[in-house]
């Protein structure tokens, strides 16, 4: 018997071929909604809707974003630290290699 196919798996696929525009768009996502914070699976819903990636590519880039500082994690929600954001915003306008 044949496992349940997965309808949108045409086009999800995994941190390796994403665009800085998909990790951007997962940052606008949460900062538009940064004082109620949002959970993993309204990101991975958001993301895998209008980008068409996984639940682990979100994961990854998650844990990523986290490691610069620029995302938080409180409870089950993820925030924006906006501070660190627009330090990487300027060092990337400096020409730093941060992606």
């Amino acid at each position: 018997m044949q496992g349940k196919v997965h309808t949108m798996s045409s086009r999800v696929f995994d941190g390796a071929s994403v665009s800085l525009d998909r990790q951007l768009s997962m940052i606008r996502f949460i900062l538009r909604n940064n004082k109620k914070g949002v959970k993993f699976d309204e990101i991975d819903f958001h993301m895998t809707v209008n980008h068409g990636v996984s639940d682990r590519w979100v994961s990854k880039f998650l844990k990523k974003w986290a490691g610069w500082g620029v995302v938080t994690q409180r409870g089950q929600k993820f925030y924006v630290d906006v501070d660190q954001w627009g330090k990487v915003q300027k060092a990337r306008e400096t020409g730093l290699d941060v992606f």
